[in-house]
């Protein structure tokens, strides 16, 4: 008996199911992907996106900053930019940011010698973006 229609068969049912396996999961990966971009029914909140916040020392690096201030870098959505604020040492301070698309950038002064705390808190200092600890010398 000749093998060759029977190998030829096996293949062919092979690469069938193997087809049907892609389809099918290319369609629940499609219908998942749909799920999270549909629109919210009335009553419902819609996803929030996360907060993309970040802080960063231009001047030096944070473990050896000087004379009391440094240049600061903010990233975050320009959205957000009137609703961040800076806190010292537990202090809000409100250094002269420049801002440009999603960035800010000033200089933070009044350091103490020594360790400072410099977060990055959304308004009303309640949520807290990021922070960077920063010492100071003479």
């Amino acid at each position: 008996m000749n093998q060759a229609p029977m190998k030829w068969l096996r293949t062919m049912f092979v690469c069938a199911a193997a087809a049907s396996l892609l389809a099918a999961h290319a369609a629940a990966s499609a219908e998942s992907a749909g799920a999270d971009s549909k629109t919210p029914s009335p009553g419902q909140n819609p996803p929030t996106q996360p907060l993309h916040a970040s802080l960063a020392i231009l001047s030096s690096p944070p473990q050896y900053v000087s004379g009391g201030d440094a240049r600061i870098e903010v990233r975050a959505p320009a959205a957000l930019h009137g609703q961040l604020e800076l806190w010292l040492n537990g202090r809000r301070v409100e250094p002269a940011l420049q801002s440009e698309r999603d960035r800010m950038e000033g200089v933070v002064a009044g350091m103490t010698l020594g360790d400072n705390v410099l977060e990055l808190r959304l308004s009303n200092g309640k949520a807290l973006l990021d922070s960077l600890k920063l010492t100071n010398h003479p």
